[in-house]
Protein backbone atom coordinates (compact mmCIF):
# COMPACT_ATOMS: atom_id res chain seq x y z
CA UNK A 1 0.00 0.00 0.00
CA UNK A 2 2.87 2.38 0.82
CA UNK A 3 6.53 2.54 -0.11
CA UNK A 4 9.01 4.54 1.94
CA UNK A 5 11.72 5.71 -0.47
CA UNK A 6 14.92 7.15 0.91
CA UNK A 7 16.40 10.22 -0.70
CA UNK A 8 19.91 11.64 -0.70
CA UNK A 9 18.59 15.01 0.51
CA UNK A 10 21.06 16.49 2.99
CA UNK A 11 20.39 18.80 5.92
CA UNK A 12 21.65 21.68 3.77
CA UNK A 13 19.29 20.62 0.93
CA UNK A 14 16.39 20.66 3.37
CA UNK A 15 17.22 24.23 4.41
CA UNK A 16 17.37 25.28 0.74
CA UNK A 17 14.04 23.59 -0.02
CA UNK A 18 12.40 25.33 2.95
CA UNK A 19 13.85 28.69 1.87
CA UNK A 20 12.64 28.19 -1.71
CA UNK A 21 9.12 27.30 -0.57
CA UNK A 22 8.95 30.16 1.92
CA UNK A 23 9.95 32.56 -0.86
CA UNK A 24 6.85 31.55 -2.87
CA UNK A 25 4.62 32.46 0.05
CA UNK A 26 6.56 35.55 1.08
CA UNK A 27 6.23 36.99 -2.44
CA UNK A 28 2.56 35.98 -2.90
CA UNK A 29 3.45 33.56 -5.71
CA UNK A 30 1.17 30.73 -4.66
CA UNK A 31 -2.07 29.16 -5.83
CA UNK A 32 -4.96 30.94 -4.10
CA UNK A 33 -7.83 28.80 -5.45
CA UNK A 34 -6.84 25.36 -4.13
CA UNK A 35 -6.57 24.39 -0.46
CA UNK A 36 -4.98 27.41 1.11
CA UNK A 37 -1.25 27.80 1.29
CA UNK A 38 -0.25 25.58 -1.60
CA UNK A 39 2.32 26.45 -4.27
CA UNK A 40 1.72 26.12 -7.98
CA UNK A 41 2.38 22.51 -9.10
CA UNK A 42 5.59 23.27 -10.98
CA UNK A 43 8.30 22.78 -8.35
CA UNK A 44 9.93 19.98 -10.37
CA UNK A 45 10.65 22.55 -13.10
CA UNK A 46 13.22 24.16 -10.81
CA UNK A 47 16.81 23.51 -11.86
CA UNK A 48 18.63 23.67 -8.53
CA UNK A 49 20.39 20.47 -7.47
CA UNK A 50 18.30 20.01 -4.30
CA UNK A 51 15.10 19.98 -6.37
CA UNK A 52 16.59 17.63 -8.96
CA UNK A 53 17.63 15.16 -6.25
CA UNK A 54 14.10 15.15 -4.85
CA UNK A 55 12.58 14.79 -8.32
CA UNK A 56 14.92 11.98 -9.36
CA UNK A 57 14.21 9.91 -6.25
CA UNK A 58 10.45 10.19 -6.82
CA UNK A 59 10.42 9.64 -10.60
CA UNK A 60 12.93 6.76 -10.55
CA UNK A 61 10.95 4.84 -7.95
CA UNK A 62 7.62 5.41 -9.71
CA UNK A 63 9.03 4.26 -13.06
CA UNK A 64 10.56 1.18 -11.44
CA UNK A 65 7.25 0.39 -9.75
CA UNK A 66 5.41 0.70 -13.09
CA UNK A 67 8.18 -1.15 -14.96
CA UNK A 68 8.52 1.61 -17.54
CA UNK A 69 10.38 4.86 -18.07
CA UNK A 70 7.53 6.21 -20.16
CA UNK A 71 5.20 8.49 -18.22
CA UNK A 72 2.71 11.12 -19.37
CA UNK A 73 3.52 13.94 -16.93
CA UNK A 74 4.44 14.77 -13.39
CA UNK A 75 3.92 17.65 -11.02
CA UNK A 76 5.10 18.74 -7.62
CA UNK A 77 3.82 21.33 -5.15
CA UNK A 78 4.24 22.27 -1.51
CA UNK A 79 1.53 22.60 1.09
CA UNK A 80 2.31 24.80 4.05
CA UNK A 81 0.54 25.22 7.37
CA UNK A 82 1.53 28.60 8.72
CA UNK A 83 2.09 29.05 12.43
CA UNK A 84 -0.78 30.70 14.30
CA UNK A 85 -3.13 30.61 11.28
CA UNK A 86 -6.28 28.52 11.50
CA UNK A 87 -6.70 25.94 8.77
CA UNK A 88 -10.05 24.65 10.02
CA UNK A 89 -12.29 23.36 7.25
CA UNK A 90 -9.33 22.75 4.94
CA UNK A 91 -9.13 19.02 5.57
CA UNK A 92 -11.27 17.78 2.72
CA UNK A 93 -10.85 14.21 1.60
CA UNK A 94 -9.42 14.00 -1.90
CA UNK A 95 -7.44 11.83 -4.28
CA UNK A 96 -5.12 12.60 -7.18
CA UNK A 97 -6.68 10.49 -9.94
CA UNK A 98 -6.66 11.77 -13.49
CA UNK A 99 -9.02 10.27 -16.05
CA UNK A 100 -7.59 7.42 -18.17
CA UNK A 101 -4.27 7.55 -16.32
CA UNK A 102 -2.71 5.67 -13.42
CA UNK A 103 -1.33 8.07 -10.83
CA UNK A 104 1.41 7.41 -8.31
CA UNK A 105 1.51 10.04 -5.58
CA UNK A 106 4.06 10.89 -2.94
CA UNK A 107 4.47 13.08 0.11
CA UNK A 108 7.76 14.26 1.55
CA UNK A 109 7.47 15.78 5.02
CA UNK A 110 9.98 18.59 4.85
CA UNK A 111 9.02 20.22 8.14
CA UNK A 112 7.00 18.10 10.56
CA UNK A 113 7.05 19.30 14.17
CA UNK A 114 4.81 16.42 15.31
CA UNK A 115 3.70 13.04 13.95
CA UNK A 116 0.16 13.96 15.02
CA UNK A 117 -0.32 15.81 11.74
CA UNK A 118 0.68 13.05 9.33
CA UNK A 119 -1.61 12.62 6.33
CA UNK A 120 -4.69 10.55 7.14
CA UNK A 121 -6.49 7.84 5.17
CA UNK A 122 -9.28 5.33 5.78
CA UNK A 123 -8.79 1.56 5.82
CA UNK A 124 -11.47 -0.90 6.92
CA UNK A 125 -13.54 2.02 8.22
CA UNK A 126 -10.70 3.11 10.51
CA UNK A 127 -8.86 6.41 10.36
CA UNK A 128 -5.13 5.79 9.97
CA UNK A 129 -2.02 7.88 9.40
CA UNK A 130 0.48 7.60 6.56
CA UNK A 131 3.75 5.94 7.52
CA UNK A 132 6.62 8.34 7.99
CA UNK A 133 10.38 8.13 7.96
CA UNK A 134 12.55 11.22 7.94
CA UNK A 135 14.15 12.04 4.58
CA UNK A 136 11.88 9.61 2.72
CA UNK A 137 9.08 9.89 0.22
CA UNK A 138 5.87 8.13 1.27
CA UNK A 139 4.63 6.73 -2.05
CA UNK A 140 1.03 5.58 -2.60
CA UNK A 141 -1.62 4.97 -5.26
CA UNK A 142 -3.06 8.32 -6.33
CA UNK A 143 -6.59 6.83 -6.12
CA UNK A 144 -6.32 6.59 -2.34
CA UNK A 145 -8.61 9.03 -0.55
CA UNK A 146 -6.62 11.05 1.98
CA UNK A 147 -6.49 14.39 3.76
CA UNK A 148 -4.00 16.51 5.69
CA UNK A 149 -3.75 15.51 9.33
CA UNK A 150 -5.12 17.64 12.12
CA UNK A 151 -2.78 20.25 13.51
CA UNK A 152 -1.81 20.25 17.14
CA UNK A 153 -0.49 23.00 19.40
CA UNK A 154 3.17 22.36 18.55
CA UNK A 155 2.47 22.67 14.86
CA UNK A 156 0.37 25.78 15.40
CA UNK A 157 3.52 27.41 16.80
CA UNK A 158 6.10 26.02 14.35
CA UNK A 159 4.27 25.32 11.08
CA UNK A 160 4.49 22.36 8.72
CA UNK A 161 5.67 21.98 5.12
CA UNK A 162 4.81 18.97 2.97
CA UNK A 163 6.07 18.48 -0.57
CA UNK A 164 3.64 16.47 -2.69
CA UNK A 165 4.06 14.98 -6.15
CA UNK A 166 2.12 13.01 -8.75
CA UNK A 167 3.34 11.11 -11.77
CA UNK A 168 0.88 9.81 -14.38
CA UNK A 169 1.18 6.72 -16.55
CA UNK A 170 -1.07 5.51 -19.38
CA UNK A 171 -3.34 2.62 -18.42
Amino acid sequence: MFDLIETNITHEDRKLLINDINEYFDTGNWCYFVPKYQTWPNLFSRVENHWKKLQDSFVQHACKKMNTNSFVNFKCWAYKNFPLVSHEGETDWHCHKEENLFTISGVFYLMLPSNDSLTEYMEDNQLKKFPFKENCWTIFNGNMMHRPGKRNEVEMKQGRIVIAADINFRL
